[in-house]
């Protein structure tokens, strides 16, 4: 916890660049021979920059979980974790059968209902004090979550005003976009006063798979009842992140199996961790489920249940419908152009002239996952081919909604039965929007659900078709008008690419767009990433203008000490540290504590 002295930093902090930036990531890394724990099984470790008059104050600190506390002071792993494979001592001994699991509280944080929470894939939040970044502990948020989960992903949907600012950019977008700006109208945007937190649960048992989706209002209480809804034909599935629109919640379920053979044989022995039971089978399609939103025009019909090109998502950019309005002249289709996600025949092409409406989903797509790559086994052999994740824009046309089944868990709101109806869609366009591989999307989060034209990632240095590498750069794709795809065809090379390159020995860490107050545009503002200098063994927090990310940064917090990779963060309005004078305290940098052996 300390003030950043101005020497450290490189550049200007825009002064009205004014919040707190907060983050999460598995901070609390073990291994030596006998302990070897994956990455993403890393005791979670919330940090924060505060900004307030261009002046910047850091802390970090380690989300005391149950399981964290026990460790410290056992001096040791003590609790099994998802990823890791065997005995929690390195024994090859252990009960198989107990799927227990240590809730590391890694993955997300954001502060909703003026509590800070800290996410994690498979376990109830950690509430955390948002000015001292201390463990409050597990919260089910007053009693709102009706099952021990609250997964890491989420999305912020925009209120009333969020949308009317919106549609002035979207006037604004008309007369500079290339091609006329967006000429197609939304649908079923509802009336809203605030912003809605909509998140969600996946649950397994007993062979059958279910989502539970919530939505919290600004206050922190449930806008809607929470919503189940049961996977038809699917028992087992990885969901780390859906997308949202004004009618629609939007899954897609990977061909993903679980192995019995391999749990077995491997599993039984120490030799694979229960992630890694999880084979993915490029055999089979992956299946896009929109589940009406109890708020929607869609609420009380049949959800719609998809084929799409085989492929496994961990990240969502966003998603948005929208009905055409040039109906007589266009067509969308698959593009033969963009690679394998793009060609591969699992579209049926149809002509815009359809009755229904438009469901556009940019998302990033891996062609292929296998979970039993960690740094324990990582080469350069990882990096030719295989699990390549690209920028894609999928199109699906609706038919006419369908009245749910009197039995089916949309038709029931949260006391659903087992049954499913479904409404009919197709596939009718997939188009790569980027050859570069790339990860970690952000977008401005007033955009989420709305047709949007910017989205900044992770990318590789690489650049190549086959060839790719670790994220190294950040990256700015324009699409060249919000709707390109669903009017008329797109490939990679309509699409504006602009990148700014680390350097040879900096890994950079999710990029996440803050806008500017009273933003002008939907690229308005900054984006914010860490940056991990190997040659220095020390973290930098870089500040980019959002509207022009090539040109490198405007400000770079040049921190003296390490930082450990992170995963996904969130910035608040709200100055954490700071009273009326500014900056309260003045606490000076100091060096840590030695870390204790195992």
């Amino acid at each position: 916890d300390y003030v950043v002295p101005d020497t450290w930093i490189e550049g200007e902090i825009p002064k009205d660049l004014q919040g707190t930036y907060f983050r999460n990531g598995p901070g609390m890394q073990v291994a030596n021979e006998r302990y070897k724990r994956h990455t993403f099984d890393g005791d979670g470790m919330v940090l924060s920059f505060s900004f307030s008059n261009g002046r910047v104050r850091f802390k970090n600190k380690y989300v005391r979980t149950r399981g964290f506390l026990d460790e410290q002071a056992a001096g040791r792993p003590v609790y099994r974790t998802a990823f890791s494979r065997g005995a929690a001592d390195g024994n090859p001994f252990f009960n198989p059968f107990d799927f227990k699991l240590k809730n590391v509280a890694n993955t997300g944080v954001i502060l909703w209902g003026n509590r800070l929470l800290a996410l994690y894939e498979s376990g109830l939040p950690h509430e955390i004090d948002p000015a001292s970044l201390d463990t409050v502990g597990e919260t089910n948020l007053s009693g709102q979550l009706q099952t021990p989960v609250l997964a890491a992903h989420y999305r912020i949907m925009p209120g009333q005003q969020q949308l009317q600012q919106q549609q002035q950019w979207d006037m604004d977008n008309s007369n500079t976009s290339s091609n006329g700006g967006s000429n197609g109208s939304r649908c079923g945007v509802p009336t809203v006063v605030g912003r809605t937190f909509v998140g969600f649960s996946f649950n397994s048992a007993a062979g059958a798979a279910e989502l539970l989706f919530y939505e919290f209002a600004e206050t922190g209480q449930l806008a809607v009842p929470p919503q189940r809804y049961r996977l038809p034909g699917v028992s087992i599935a990885l969901i780390h992140d859906i997308a949202v629109t004004p009618d629609y919640y939007v899954v897609v379920v990977g061909p993903v199996d679980f192995s019995v053979s391999k749990f077995v044989t491997e599993y039984f022995t120490s030799r694979c961790s229960i992630a890694e039971c999880l084979l993915y089978d490029p055999s089979k399609p992956s299946k896009v489920h929109l589940v009406p939103r109890p708020a929607g025009a869609a609420a009380g019909t049949a959800p719609y249940v998809m084929d799409a090109p085989p492929m496994f998502t961990f990240h969502h950019v966003n998603a948005f419908q929208v009905q055409p309005a040039d109906t007589s002249s266009s067509s969308i289709g698959s593009s033969s152009s963009n690679g394998s996600n793009g060609s591969n025949g699992s579209s049926r092409h149809r002509s815009s002239s359809s009755s229904g409406q438009l469901l556009v989903l940019d998302t990033i797509a891996w062609d292929q996952v296998s979970f039993d790559a960690n740094q324990h086994n990582l080469s350069p052999e990882y990096y030719k081919g295989g699990n390549r994740s690209h920028l894609q824009r999928f199109v699906f046309q609706l038919d006419p909604l369908k009245p749910a089944a009197a039995n089916s868990p949309n038709s029931r709101g949260s006391n659903g039965g087992s049954s499913v109806s479904s409404s009919t869609g197709w596939l009718v366009g997939s188009y790569r929007l980027a050859r570069r591989c790339i990860e970690f999307p952000s977008v401005n989060w007033d955009m989420h659900g709305q047709p949007h034209r910017y989205t900044y990632s992770c990318g590789d240095r690489v650049d190549d078709e086959f060839y790719w590498g670790p994220a190294q750069c950040i990256m700015k794709t324009t699409l060249p008008d919000p709707l390109a795809g669903a009017q008329g065809h797109v490939s990679h090379v309509q699409v504006n690419e602009e990148c700014w390159d680390a350097g040879s020995r900096c890994i950079v860490n999710e990029p996440l767009f803050v806008p500017r107050p009273n933003a002008t545009a939907e690229d308005d503002g900054w984006v914010l990433a860490l940056v991990h200098n190997a040659a220095t063994g020390k973290g930098d927090l870089v500040i980019l203008d959002a509207q022009c990310v090539a040109a490198g940064p405007v400000a770079t917090i040049h921190l003296q000490h390490f930082l450990p990779a992170g995963l996904h963060g969130s910035f608040t309005s709200a100055v954490f540290g700071a009273d009326e004078g500014g900056l309260s305290a003045q606490p000076a940098w100091k060096e840590p504590n030695v870390v204790r052996a195992i």
